[in-house]
């Protein structure tokens, strides 16, 4: 080979080398799609929705399959340690995470890794709640525009007394002229609640009233559909 020939061959192979660790810097740094998710499971019948099993979800949000998933997690005083293996999530599929972390743990720093893609991290509770809580709405799905429109939530514990929960109404201050509602409680074992609210509608369209119900370090969200008319 020629020395100009040779030079160019030289130049030719650090171009592709540079191109492949761009490429793997891209892969690495801003392949998306891994997600962590905590929520409480609620079935919904006509008109009770009733708070399930907390559960923690792994979800791939991308357009791609992702393979090879780690599942560990960390914590102050505690090595890191893996604790389970997903072999491939399709996407918008999720995987249930069922582990049973220390019981001395209240919560854990949990990491997702994948080749390829950018890991996620998360702080979710470690423990169940102890406590029980059960919702019933009474509630029109329509309202009226300067018209006062009354619901009420009821709330019954079904677990042992406690103490300090947290109800936060919030509602679009667009549709209606209120403030948001929060309010602590205190329950004994086996005791109901009936939550009392009036708003004012003051424009039309389809809206939305949350519920944030705060037990300790577990919370629930609760969504109801409005329809204002004139």
């Amino acid at each position: 080979m020629i020395p100009g020939q040779k030079k160019r061959a030289v130049y030719l192979f650090a171009a592709m080398i540079l191109l492949l660790g761009i490429a793997l810097i891209y892969l690495l740094l801003f392949n998306v799609g891994l997600n962590i998710s905590e929520r409480v499971t609620t079935t919904y019948g006509t008109e009770t929705p009733v708070a399930g099993e907390r559960e923690i979800a792994i979800q791939n949000s991308g357009d791609h399959v992702i393979y090879n998933i780690v599942v560990s997690y960390e914590w102050q005083g505690y090595d890191r340690k893996e604790i389970l293996e997903i072999e491939r999530l399709e996407p918008g599929q999720e995987f249930i995470v069922d582990y049973e972390f220390p019981q001395e743990l209240k919560q854990v720093n949990l990491i997702v890794e994948a080749p390829f893609h950018q890991g996620v991290e998360k702080v979710v509770a470690a423990r169940k709640s102890s406590v029980e809580l059960s919702y019933e709405f009474f509630m029109q799905q329509v309202a009226f525009i300067g018209q006062p429109y009354s619901f009420s939530l009821k709330v019954c514990n079904s677990g042992p007394a406690t103490s300090g929960i947290a109800v936060d109404e919030r509602h679009s201050s667009g549709f209606f002229a209120e403030e948001n509602a929060y309010e602590t409680y205190d329950f004994q074992s086996n005791e109901c609640k009936t939550i009392k609210y009036v708003l004012t509608p003051k424009t039309a369209g389809s809206t939305k009233i949350n519920f944030i119900i705060q037990a300790g370090e577990n919370e629930e969200r609760l969504q109801r559909n409005i329809e204002v008319q004139e």
